[in-house]
């Protein structure tokens, strides 16, 4: 198949996993319940995605300048979140409307990143392509719904929140279109400046809404075994893909 093609179509079925699990907790009433699990799933994957798939793909040892590339990306996106306070949530944790507007524009940047990912990702190989897409999912699904409790929380109903959701998403097939028509030789740098964005994401955003949400012992030991399940899944598709 096409590495466009396969591109695009990791792309849907990332916003369609998401937009299901949307409609499934709002359904059951369980935004806040569950979310925290879901995190340390992301925080787990991500991470394994970087170390087991991508750094070794790329040939890190080989370019060093791979590695300028990957410390430009921690601090693009530290200067973005502690200098712009460009970030997105995973809690429903303000009620000010002003937020949604932060919210959005976090979210197109992250899904037109993303895109990129999952596009360079593909170049490279299928294998590679596959790992990234589903790092990405598990860390979407926390993160769109995230969104929308906090579009929720600012005033607009379920609908409109999904609409604006998927209005975003549509920044991720702008990311794949970026990628695609760049020339040939530029994928190892992209995948670098990905590996980048997964390690702050899961070392910076992601573990620290895990300790601070896991109160008790029980709540951190399953936070704990869900990270660990999806450094499990990672490494597993190392010998199924």
């Amino acid at each position: 198949m096409n590495t466009q093609i396969e591109s695009y179509l990791a792309v849907l079925v990332v916003s369609l996993s998401s937009l299901a699990i949307i409609l499934i907790f709002n359904k059951l009433k369980i935004f806040s319940n569950y979310l925290s699990y879901l995190i340390a799933l992301a925080s787990g994957t991500l991470l394994a995605d970087v170390l087991l798939h991508i750094l070794p793909e790329i040939g890190i040892d080989k370019n060093q300048n791979l590695t300028l590339v990957i410390l430009f990306a921690l601090i693009l996106y530290f200067f973005l979140e502690s200098v712009l306070q460009i970030r997105h949530s995973h809690h429903e944790n303000n009620e000010h409307t002003s937020l949604r507007y932060g919210l959005v524009s976090s979210d197109v940047i992250h899904n037109f990143i993303d895109g990129v990912a999952i596009a360079a990702s593909f170049s490279v190989s299928f294998p590679l392509g596959i790992a990234t897409t589903i790092a990405i999912i598990f860390h979407e699904i926390p993160k769109e719904v995230g969104s929308i409790a906090v579009l929720l929380k600012s005033g607009l109903n379920i609908s409109n929140s999904i609409r604006l959701n998927l209005l975003t998403a549509v920044f991720a097939l702008l990311g794949v279109l970026f990628v695609n028509i760049l020339p040939k030789g530029f994928e190892p740098y992209l995948l670098a400046f990905t590996a980048g964005n997964f390690l702050y994401i899961s070392l910076a955003d992601l573990l620290p809404e895990i300790h601070s949400e896991s109160t008790t012992r029980k709540t951190a030991i399953i936070s704990f075994l869900m990270f660990m399940v999806g450094i499990a899944l990672m490494f597993s598709l190392k010998f199924i893909t």
